[in-house]
């Protein structure tokens, strides 16, 4: 509840309807339980969400800061069940993440699990704090479904490059556009379209850079769309780019999921070799990994395109083949019930 006099007004009246459970809603505005969060009477609402006593095989959270919240709660008594918790990157990169309020020192000791997306952040989390044998790795699933195979054609002219995602420092799109600068400075009679989806706070700096630098008619910026669209930009392109990097706050990609719808599009992909964006694909086989901040290989990977064409109908087709094998979702679910049986199994 965001209003704090409505946030505060609420309390005694709710504790007095759940008196029974004095003890835990006493215990939620302790400071040593959730700082300032629990003083405020933020974590006196997330108790109450689960103040009747119930009992689960599994409790299983996506992100590290959800799951440091249902630690805490069980420590109250009035949760019980394996806690799994999956960490999909930002919960474990960001350094503002792991040293502020919602610090992981009630987490560990109560966790039965931790599924990272990808080796990059499953050899993080074991250097900073969790044990090896608790930590297990399953990706995010793609629907094949819903990425269907495009039709593809050697015809077609110009190009078409697009890169998906918020538009934020890590993801690398200003680079990306300062790459296909160099390209057209360099190679002006190549034709290429390159198109942006997604919102951010680095836009309004890429959209003055395509204005001063006359790119308007080559580079777009369309904004945030639906899933569906989404879907039917990466069947028009020839390939994704997520030029990845590492930002001030150690911020980076884990799995970086829309490499893998690209490909299930069958649309080959150009990454960095930042986090764990590489694992997501084959090199020289679904695409092209070039270093992290090297914008003179990434515009070789472009140009590879360009003078071989050919790559993008056999790089496409294998992209699909790699998502169909190790994303679908029936491949990623029957790893994560395997995970499930086991903790079961260990109690």
């Amino acid at each position: 509840m965001r209003n704090p006099i409505k946030r505060i007004a609420l309390i005694p009246f709710l504790f007095l309807k759940n008196i029974k459970h004095h003890r835990a809603l006493i215990k939620s505005f302790s400071p040593k339980y959730y700082g300032s969060y629990a003083l405020k009477g933020y974590f006196f609402y997330d108790v109450l969400s689960f103040i009747h006593p119930a009992k689960f095989d599994i409790i299983h959270c996506h992100f590290g800061p959800n799951a440091s919240k249902v630690a805490m709660i069980r420590q109250l008594g009035i949760l019980q069940g394996k806690l799994i918790c999956t960490f999909h990157g930002h919960d474990i990169n960001d350094q503002r993440e792991i040293q502020g309020q919602y610090n992981y020192k009630y987490l560990m000791p109560d966790l039965s699990a931790a599924i990272c997306v990808v080796d990059y952040i499953k050899f993080k989390l074991v250097s900073l704090f969790a044990p090896k044998y608790k930590v297990y790795k399953n990706p995010v699933s793609v629907n094949i479904n819903q990425f269907k195979l495009k039709q593809f054609s050697s015809e077609h002219s110009p190009l078409s490059f697009i890169s998906v995602g918020r538009v934020i420092d890590w993801k690398g799109q200003l680079e990306t556009v300062k790459a296909f600068k160099n390209i057209s400075t360099q190679y002006p009679q190549l034709d290429f379209q390159y198109t942006i989806i997604g919102e951010g706070p680095d836009l309004d700096e890429i959209r003055e850079f395509i204005a001063i630098n006359k790119l308007g008619h080559k580079i777009h910026t369309i904004g945030s769309k639906p899933q569906g669209e989404v879907v039917s930009q990466l069947q028009k392109s020839d390939v994704l780019i997520l030029f990845g990097r590492k930002d001030k706050y150690q911020n980076i990609d884990a799995q970086g999921t829309v490499v893998q719808e690209a490909q299930a599009t069958g649309t080959p992909v150009i990454v960095s070799d930042a986090g764990g964006l590489p694992e997501g694909m084959i090199n020289y086989v679904t695409g092209l990994v070039v270093p992290e901040n090297n914008t003179d290989e990434l515009e070789n990977a472009i140009l590879n395109f360009y003078n071989n064409r050919d790559q993008i109908k056999t790089m496409g087709l294998a992209g699909r083949k790699f998502v169909e094998e190790n994303y679908a979702n029936e491949v990623v679910y029957k790893r994560l019930f395997e995970i499930y049986n086991q903790m079961i199994e260990n109690n």
